[in-house]
């Protein structure tokens, strides 16, 4: 049997970064990291206009100042220079710190190494691998998946496929990224939502250019490509090589996933809630996440609770009622807020950390009557869902002896 004293299951970005975090902060015990993963090279970035914790100056190697948001009858740019829009590059990120923890004791990194079962006991918690078991006195699940329960009862999916291109001319305003461009003659399928372009430029020849939707049901990858492809021979021509390919999909759909599942294990990163519904960014909040519990673990105070804060919840949720309800007002949304003329309370509203005067500029340019629709058929389903649960209660409770009654109660 393997001991340590916390072990962390999976090295992605949120196990990664705890780690990482507290080995700036000059934790004293020892770390272990355990992923099933081989391989970390697949094509991902991460971006946010939070600023990045400072261990990870190092692998911020691009940032936009400015954006641009647009559709067949208007379009705006703004910027930001006090918030700029920074990206990490997932490969870079897991180069930079998986190759440093080879060369050094604290931190230990397996790869290979697949979680079977996590038994937790009174003093530690014991983790069965393929490789033998493991012992701990406190497990953080890292692993970035999202619960079943997210993939089959999300009412909205995020999915984007992209390609980064190279172009022999020059195309691109290589300051300015473009976060909607609505100008699409169709959609990935026939399903219906919110469909846009989203373009990354790292030079005036250089794009990672993503096709993305936010829909009902997940579209397909080969219509997003295809889509991807006419877009981009309509805009810029066919003289172009595709370099690399990203995709991915993610629930859209706020749900608390509880961060204790014990008294010594927990859940952090997309495992634990951390991706924001409405937008599909989680990087800010798995950075405050990771903050604040190697604060707490260094202090030896007991780990914070509230990481994301239900004001927000609230608004996503209506947000989210818009795109399923009424997708064009929900585009012309998305148009209004990204042209407001004070940026970077936008910018905070998005990264969680808006004051009340923050929400009032957004929720200001935003439709009235589409958005009191969402909030009716939000605040609608949680009363269907109160009395659904009473009724749930009060049927258990009938089907129940007497004695067994009286102990319910």
């Amino acid at each position: 049997m393997r001991k340590t004293e916390i072990l962390i299951l999976g090295a992605g970005l949120s196990g990664t970064l705890l780690a990482s975090q507290l080995e700036a902060e000059c934790y004293s015990g020892e770390i272990v990291l355990l992923d099933a993963r081989t391989d970390f090279t697949r094509e991902q970035r991460w971006c946010s206009w939070a600023k990045p914790l400072p261990v990870l100056n190092p692998v911020v190697k691009k940032s936009w100042q400015k954006w641009s948001v647009l559709d067949w009858h208007f379009s705006t740019t703004q910027s930001s220079p006090e918030m700029p829009y920074r990206q990490i590059y997932a490969p870079d990120f897991y180069n930079y710190f998986h190759s440093r923890w080879k060369e050094q004791n604290q931190v230990s990194l397996f790869l290979g190494e697949e979680v079977y079962r996590i038994t937790e006991s009174l003093n530690a918690v014991e983790v069965l691998t393929n490789k033998g078991v493991w012992r701990a006195k406190i497990v953080f699940d890292a692993r970035s998946s999202f619960p079943s329960y997210l993939k089959t009862r999300s009412a909205l999916y995020q999915t984007f496929f992209g390609f980064l291109t190279e172009f022999k001319q020059p195309i691109f305003d290589a300051e300015t990224i473009t976060l909607m461009d609505f100008r699409l003659k169709g959609a990935p399928d026939s399903t219906s939502g919110v469909n846009f372009i989203y373009i990354l430029p790292y030079s005036a020849n250089e794009a990672l250019i993503e096709s993305t939707s936010f829909s009902p049901k997940p579209c397909s990858f080969v219509a997003h490509q295809r889509l991807l492809r006419e877009y981009i021979e309509e805009n810029f021509g066919a003289d172009f090589v595709v370099k690399r390919e990203e995709k991915g999909m993610l629930p859209m759909m706020v749900a608390r996933q509880e961060f204790e599942c014990g008294s010594r294990v927990f859940r952090i990163g997309t495992n634990g809630g951390a991706i924001r519904p409405s937008s599909g960014y989680g990087f800010h909040r798995i950075q405050r996440q990771v903050s604040q519990i190697a604060s707490s673990l260094i202090k030896h105070e007991r780990l914070p609770q509230g990481f994301f804060s239900l004001k927000y919840d609230f608004l996503d949720s209506i947000f989210l009622e818009l795109i399923a309800l009424d997708p064009i007002a929900a585009k012309k949304s998305f148009l209004k807020m990204f042209s407001l003329d004070q940026p970077d309370a936008l910018i905070r509203f998005l990264m969680d950390e808006s004051s009340l005067a923050d929400d009032a500029k957004v929720i200001s340019v935003l439709p009235k009557t589409p958005f009191l629709k969402a909030l009716w058929r939000h605040l609608s389903r949680r009363l269907l869902k109160s009395n659904d649960s009473q009724e749930t209660d009060l049927a258990l409770l009938d089907s129940m002896d007497e004695p067994s009654r009286r102990l319910a109660a």
